[in-house]
C-alpha cells in the first residue's frame, strides 16, 4: 500500500514554499481558485504516472523543485524533482522521475483538472479582430481572451476609448472571473 506522507513544493505554478502533512484515510483540498490546489495534485501525481511535464517554475522563483515522501509496503521513500521550465511551451517531455510500485498501481489514482484555455504568450497589444459577420454580437474566441481583457483593462478608465456594451461586458467578465 501507498501511503503520502508529506509534499515539499517550492517556486512551483502559483506556489512560492509549501509544505503539506497528510492524514491517514481521506484528505480533502480546498480553497479559492488560483491558489495553487491543481498544482499540488498534479506535483504528487507526476511522481506516480508517466506523462508530459506540465508543472513550470515560479516566474518569482530562480528554481523550483518538489519533494515527495511516502510510505509503500512499511517502507518510507523520498523523491526530490527540480522544475526548471517557465514557459509552457518548453520542456513537455516525458518527465524522468516515476516511482515504480508494481505491486500498488491498480491502486493509485491520479486525476488532475483540465484547463479549456491554453497558455499564450502576448507580445504587444492588438486589435480587436473584425467581427462584423457576427452582427452586433461581439464574439470572443479563446484565441483572443487575453487580448481582449488586456484591451479592456488598458482603455475601461479612458474616456470614449470603449463602446458603452465593451464597458459593461468587461465589468460583468471581471465578477464572474473573480470567483
Amino acid at each position: 500500500m501507498v501511503k503520502i506522507d508529506n509534499v515539499h513544493i517550492q517556486g512551483v505554478g502559483g506556489i512560492y514554499d509549501l509544505y503539506l502533512e497528510f492524514n491517514d484515510g481521506v484528505n480533502v483540498i480546498c480553497g479559492a481558485n488560483g491558489v495553487g490546489k491543481s498544482t499540488i495534485l498534479t506535483s504528487i501525481n507526476e511522481f506516480f504516472n508517466r506523462q508530459k511535464d506540465t508543472l513550470k517554475r515560479n516566474a518569482k522563483c530562480e528554481c523550483g523543485s518538489i519533494e515527495l515522501n511516502f510510505t509503500y509496503n512499511e517502507s518510507h521513500r523520498s523523491v526530490t524533482r527540480p522544475v526548471e521550465d517557465f514557459i509552457p511551451e518548453v520542456g513537455n517531455a516525458t518527465i524522468g522521475v516515476h516511482i515504480k510500485c508494481m505491486n500498488a498501481s491498480p491502486y493509485l489514482l491520479g486525476f488532475n483538472s483540465e484547463r479549456d484555455i491554453p497558455y499564450q504568450k502576448i507580445n504587444g497589444l492588438l486589435c480587436d479582430p473584425d467581427n462584423k459577420h457576427y452582427d452586433r454580437v461581439n464574439w470572443v474566441e479563446y484565441k483572443d481572451i487575453k487580448n481582449w481583457f488586456i484591451n479592456r483593462y488598458t482603455f475601461s478608465d479612458k474616456d470614449d476609448s470603449l463602446e458603452f456594451e465593451h464597458k459593461k461586458n468587461y465589468e460583468i467578465a471581471k465578477k464572474i472571473l473573480a470567483y
